[in-house]
């Protein structure tokens, strides 16, 4: 397992989730930027909110160097059904 998944989890251990607004542009497509990410920001678009969902997990995954096939071991979640925040299942 790589080391940026230790990394990772004392981020959320430490900040708590990462929170991202959505904005619709004209064409249709859903752009996630975050609002607390304590390094920089993470942004990330899609056609859809589900694969929204997707890329912002990706994204988070890439902000922290976790290869995409650790991404079970990184156990990227999705708290609450209303808002778009993020964190790690402790």
């Amino acid at each position: 397992m790589p080391a940026e998944i230790n990394d990772f989890t004392r981020y959320f251990a430490n900040y708590g989730p990462i929170n991202f607004n959505i904005e619709e542009k004209k064409d249709g497509t859903f752009v996630a930027v975050s609002t607390d990410f304590k390094y920089g920001s993470i942004i990330t678009s899609a056609k859809n909110m589900k694969k929204l969902d997707e890329e912002i997990k990706d994204a988070i995954l890439t902000a922290f160097e976790i290869p995409s096939a650790f991404a079970n071991e990184a156990k990227v979640i999705q708290e609450g059904s209303r808002e778009l925040r993020y964190a790690t299942v402790k």
